[in-house]
């Protein structure tokens, strides 16, 4: 039994130097690039390279073609634009809503059209946050987005033409079984 706990614990040692390794060598590019980011050990990077690719549900095949997109003309900006935007930090306010966590899903596509949608209401409002929590799993069940992915045009258009409800009437449970029916 000893045995079997010291080749347990040197394997989670080996796999920490591993991780380690790794993140110093991001964070040594991030150095050399000049970046203004820090990379660090999250919820993401400890999880296996098959969980990893089980969480990217962004679906480009479905996305339409630029020829079958409405094309706008095309302008050249007659002002000088800010070099960089951040929302979170705006003049002293935080327009978006918390960070989600989408759990063993790929339904990241819905979680970043969520989280755009409700940083757009907070911004036309001219509020910070007025305590949005729109609901994921609403998404995830009655649209036809999945576990699996989607493509971010049609999630937006979802949003933008049958819309979601709030959150506290669907909790997300990050599964794609969970019928429509159980929204409130």
């Amino acid at each position: 039994m000893k045995r079997f706990l010291f080749v347990i614990v040197i394997f989670i040692f080996a796999a920490s130097l591993f991780a380690d390794a790794e993140l110093d060598s991001i964070r040594q590019a991030i150095k050399e690039k000049d970046a203004k980011w820090t990379a660090g050990i999250t919820s993401m990077s400890i999880l296996s390279k098959e969980e990893k690719r089980a969480r990217l549900g962004w679906r480009k095949e479905l996305e339409p073609t630029p020829d079958e997109r409405e094309m706008g003309p095309i302008f050249t900006p007659s002002r000088t634009y800010a070099e960089s935007l951040d929302w979170r930090n705006y003049n002293g306010v935080n327009y978006m809503t918390l960070i989600g966590d989408q759990g063993a899903c790929g339904s990241c596509v819905l979680f970043g059209n969520v989280g755009a949608m409700e940083g757009m209401m907070n911004i036309q409002a001219g509020c910070e946050n007025l305590l949005l929590d729109m609901s994921e799993q609403e998404l995830l069940s009655c649209s036809p987005g999945s576990c699996n992915g989607w493509n971010s045009g049609d999630c937006m258009n979802w949003l933008k033409y049958i819309g979601v409800s709030e959150e506290a009437c669907f909790p997300y449970q990050a599964n794609h079984s969970i019928p429509c029916s159980d929204r409130c």
